[in-house]
């Protein structure tokens, strides 16, 4: 029973985001009738399947982009770094710290 409940953790926390049908959509695209499977992991490791097949689409995306207009000019690699942001030190954002996150929301929160 307490492996039931925390398998359908994920799904019932999809309920309460903001963007829950993007999600499921998401999932069902990448996963198609594996997505069953997805929805009822616990959630920590949904949400790691979840931002790997956003990862992949995001690619898929740009890979389709580079192959109709850009595969002459330059490779797929040199593509993706120019559309893309650096990454910061956990992977994602804008490269900066706790501290300047901080306090760039202290200017707008007053």
């Amino acid at each position: 029973m307490r492996g039931e409940q925390r398998g359908k953790f994920f799904a019932f926390s999809l309920r309460f985001c903001r963007e829950a049908v993007r999600l499921e959509d998401l999932v069902y695209r990448r996963y198609g009738g594996g997505a069953a499977s997805v929805l009822a992991m616990p959630f920590a490791e949904g949400c790691e399947l979840v931002c790997h097949a956003s990862d992949a689409e995001e690619e898929d995306r740009l890979f389709l982009r580079w192959a109709i207009m850009y595969q002459a000019s330059m490779g797929f690699e040199e593509f993706k770094a120019e559309l893309l942001p650096e990454q910061g030190e956990h992977g994602d954002g804008d490269g900066r710290s706790a501290a300047e996150i901080l306090e760039d929301v202290k200017g707008i929160i007053g």
